[in-house]
């Protein structure tokens, strides 16, 4: 399975944390989301992985951020490996 620790972005340095406790997790049958920031010059970069399987990544649009993609994610993380981020100047990243 890929998760945090498998992707890098550029050369930053990844940082994980999970978003699941695991008695949360094995509490309910969604599957369980990792997430946390790539430290980059100026600035970290916020997302999450959720699921197993080929990665599936989601970039959103303007004005938006990683929560866009809340009902798409749990759909497809049955199958592919979901990477959901904060492009630079969405929160939270910074």
């Amino acid at each position: 399975m890929l998760d945090g620790r498998d992707v890098l972005l550029g050369s930053g340095t990844m940082v994980t944390t999970p978003l699941m406790t695991p008695a949360l997790a094995q509490s309910t049958t969604a599957p369980a989301t990792q997430g946390g920031f790539v430290e980059r010059p100026g600035c970290r970069v916020y997302y999450e992985v959720t699921g197993a399987g080929p990665p599936l990544l989601f970039a959103h649009g303007l004005g938006s951020n990683h929560l866009t993609w809340w009902q798409q994610v749990p759909h497809f993380a049955e199958h592919y490996t979901c990477v959901t981020f904060a492009h630079r100047g969405y929160a939270p990243s910074s």
